[in-house]
C-alpha cells in the first residue's frame, strides 16, 4: 500500500537515548514585527534579541522560522499562543502580517529530541541506506484551514557533509508506513543552536 502524502511539519516524539518525549517546552516569541505565518511543526531559529511578552510583561528569546542549512535551529513550535495583545484568535497558527503585539509560542529546547516527518521524494525517494546521512528540509506553506505545517525532508538533499539541517535517523516505526515515496522519517537537528561555540 503506498503512502499517503500527509505531509505535517516536524513533531517531536521521542529522545536519543530511546525515551519518549514527555513534551517539555520553553516559551519563545515571534516578534510582532514578523509578516510570515508560523504552523507548528515549523522549525524556528533564534534572532539574539529578546523582547517582553504582552501576556506576563517578562523577557523571552525571540525566534524567526529556520532556513534550510543555514541558521541553526532552536526547534519545531509545538504549541501557539490562542490570543495575542489584539485579541486575534489563532485558530492553531500564527497568521501572516505584522501584528501589534508579540506571540507565545512552545518550542523542545533540546538538542537531543528526535522528529518524525514526511520526506518529499523531490528526485526519489530517500533508501534505507540514506539512515545516518544527512538532509536539509523544504518550507512550504501550512493549511491554514487544517492549521498544518507544510515542511518535509528534503529528499534530494542527501548528503555525508556536516552543512545539512537534518540527521536522517530511521523509517518512523508504523504499520501504515512503508519505504519509498512520501515515507515518513525520524530524524535529529544536526545544525542545532545549542551545540555551537558560535553565537547568533
Amino acid at each position: 500500500m503506498a503512502n499517503q502524502d500527509t505531509p505535517s511539519g516536524f513533531r517531536p516524539v521521542e529522545n536519543r537515548n530511546g525515551s519518549p518525549y514527555c513534551g517539555i517546552t520553553r516559551t519563545v516569541l515571534i516578534p510582532a514585527a514578523a509578516t510570515t505565518a508560523f504552523f507548528q511543526g515549523d522549525f524556528v531559529s533564534f534572532t539574539g534579541e529578546q523582547e517582553v511578552s504582552n501576556v506576563d510583561g517578562s523577557f523571552y528569546e525571540t525566534v524567526a522560522l529556520s532556513a534550510a542549512g543555514g541558521t541553526r535551529i532552536a526547534g519545531a513550535i509545538t504549541g501557539i499562543s490562542t490570543i495575542d495583545v489584539e485579541a486575534i484568535q489563532f485558530d492553531g497558527h500564527r497568521t501572516a502580517g505584522a501584528k501589534t503585539g508579540n506571540v507565545r509560542v512552545q518550542i523542545p529546547m533540546d538538542r537531543d529530541v528526535i522528529y518524525a516527518a514526511q520526506e518529499d521524494s523531490d528526485g526519489g525517494a530517500l533508501v534505507s541506506g540514506d539512515a545516518q546521512r544527512n538532509v536539509n528540509f523544504v518550507v512550504q506553506a501550512g493549511d491554514a484551514t487544517t492549521n498544518t505545517s507544510g515542511w518535509e525532508i528534503d529528499s534530494s538533499t542527501v548528503t555525508n557533509a556536516d552543512t545539512a539541517s537534518l540527521r536522517l535517523m530511521k523509517y518512523s516505526p508504523s504499520i501504515k508506513n512503508e519505504s519509498g515515496v512520501n515515507a515518513k522519517w525520524y530524524v535529529a537537528i544536526n545544525l542545532d543552536a545549542y551545540n555551537s561555540k558560535v553565537g547568533v
